[in-house]
């Protein structure tokens, strides 16, 4: 009889040692996606900041307007400290997008967040993708795709066609 209940205890014992290895895995799971969210959050804030300190920088539209561009195809050779300044910036936000990517793989709502910034600086990144893109990972090379698939914002078209001559 005392067999039957060390056997008994020693069933029970190994159940509740698993369900604490599954507990401890779970866990331990979720610590490291709230460490990567986090992580996510922190580049992202640290992108928003700069472009609060730097509004002339913050789109391309912004830009070309305090700039008096209606086209970005020369943003390369111009060697003015305002146009590097933006490629610095420009630079910046793709790294913001390599580290968001990388902190939240799949996760649709800063997929559309990092859509939303590649866009609004879709005229420079235009230019500046055939260039640069190599040094950036597959994901972001994706989400540039999908971003030049969908054009440049209306808001630049408007300013870029108000600036033709008439």
């Amino acid at each position: 009889m005392w067999d039957v209940l060390g056997n008994i205890g020693s069933f029970f014992s190994a159940i509740f040692a698993l369900a604490a290895i599954v507990y401890a895995v779970r866990q331990i799971a979720e610590t490291k996606r709230a460490s990567r969210e986090a992580n996510a959050l922190q580049s992202h804030r640290e992108f928003l900041s700069l472009c609060f300190q730097n509004p002339k920088y913050s789109s391309s539209l912004v830009f070309a307007r305090n700039t008096k561009r209606t086209s970005f195809k020369d943003i390369k050779e111009d060697l003015e400290l305002e146009t590097e300044c933006y490629l610095w910036f420009v630079s910046i936000l793709l790294n913001n997008c390599e580290q968001v990517l990388d902190s939240v793989k799949n996760d649709v709502a800063w997929h559309l967040v990092l859509s939303d910034q590649l866009r609004i600086h879709y005229p420079a990144l235009d230019v500046l993708w055939p260039d640069w893109g190599d040094g950036y990972s597959k994901r972001l090379n994706r989400l540039w795709k999908e971003v030049k698939a969908t054009g440049p914002e209306a808001d630049w078209e408007d300013y870029v066609r108000s600036k033709r001559p008439t």
